[in-house]
């Protein structure tokens, strides 16, 4: 179990996880991720929704091509993306 105290590295530095046009940002949040102890939520939720930028060290892109491959069709995005987590 997570400790009550320890969140994702991506609420410190949220727009380095939506910058994809951007190679150096992309590599670095995607180093981020891998240190992450949320990896597996953040992982489903970004395969079951369609969102946009790094999730879990993937990319939007990655992420629609595992769907396309998997035959996975992504659902509505909710307002809570860590089912863990109350929203704040």
């Amino acid at each position: 179990m997570i400790p009550a105290d320890v969140h994702p590295p991506c609420q410190d530095e949220p727009e380095l996880f939506f910058s994809e046009s951007n190679p150096g940002r992309t590599i670095r949040a995607k180093a981020l991720c891998a240190g992450c102890p949320f990896t597996a939520p953040c992982a489903s939720y970004a395969m079951e929704h369609d969102v946009s930028g790094v999730w879990s060290g993937t990319t939007t892109v990655e992420r629609r091509e595992a769907r396309r491959i998997a035959g996975i069709v992504p659902l509505p995005i909710v307002s809570n993306p860590y089912p863990l987590r109350r929203a704040s």
